[in-house]
């Protein structure tokens, strides 16, 4: 009998923020796989070929970008669904809103 279920690959730095995912994930039946930077991240996309990549843009040194770009790349892994993560702090968001007229 084979796996039906989904993998879904979590890049972040942030290890509770990995657990999060992960454990959400977990619950609605998904398979997690975690890396904590862009080079985890581009060799387990490799290696399990997730049916969807997580992905936090505010890796250090703007390696969220990078991955992005380097996945989109890749022949083999260009088709899969990257949901592109970020958190910011209140003051950034409230900031954001005011500047776009965001009500």
């Amino acid at each position: 009998m084979t796996d039906l279920k989904k993998k879904i690959l979590i890049v972040d730095d942030e290890p509770k923020r990995r657990i999060f995912l992960s454990n959400l994930l977990h619950t609605d039946g998904f398979d997690s796989i975690d890396a904590i930077d862009s080079d985890e991240g581009l060799r387990k996309a490799r290696e399990y070929c997730p049916d969807v990549i997580i992905l936090d843009t505010m890796i250090p040194s703007q390696a969220g970008l990078r991955i992005y770009h380097r996945l989109k790349c890749d022949a083999k892994l260009k088709q899969i669904p990257v949901l592109m993560l970020a958190a910011v702090n209140e003051k950034t968001f409230t900031s954001y809103r005011l500047s776009q007229n965001i009500q």
